[in-house]
């Protein structure tokens, strides 16, 4: 049994196809051009409004350019003080780089002589485990408070760490 329903989808997607065939031809610039392509003008002008060059004659009125001259040599140098040469002390080379992985990683890096001046390893530890490296401290939360550890492990910690991160 045919009902209307069969029917809908068809003709709505015929509807749509004839409604995009007639949009694309009541646009006359889609439809194709007779003859040869339009060819470019010439613009006497930049399309962009730009500065009259130095010493070029303005449009209305006929200058003529001074004669060229060659610049005289510098007479003094500008030396810089010795502090703007100096390398920038604020943050050490080394505190600008970190690692964040596993110990063992973290150690095989600072011995391939990387500059690492920090590591995290997503952990809490009352002796920094590298030693000449800064350890991040990370205490983990969920939604049941902290993990892998207390707050008395945590207050120790921090007594034991003053000023670290």
């Amino acid at each position: 049994m045919n009902t209307w329903r069969s029917y809908a989808l068809p003709l709505i997607l015929l509807a749509a196809g004839l409604a995009l065939i007639g949009a694309y031809a009541l646009r006359p610039h889609l439809w194709p051009q007779s003859g040869p392509p339009p060819t470019p003008t010439y613009t006497p002008e930049p399309i962009i409004p730009t500065r009259t060059p130095l010493g070029a004659p303005a449009a209305d009125t006929a200058v003529t350019a001074p004669p060229l001259t060659t610049p005289a040599a510098p007479t003094a140098v500008f030396t810089p003080p010795a502090a703007a040469l100096a390398p920038d002390t604020a943050v050490p080379y080394r505190a600008r780089f970190g690692a964040a992985g596993g110990i063992r990683s973290t150690n095989d890096a600072l011995q391939a002589d990387l500059p690492l001046g920090a590591f995290i390893n997503w952990n809490v530890a009352l002796e920094p485990p590298l030693p000449g490296v800064e350890f991040w401290q990370m205490v983990r939360l969920d939604e049941n408070g902290i993990r892998r550890t207390t707050w008395e492990e945590i207050e120790q910690i921090i007594a034991a760490n003053p000023g670290a991160f």
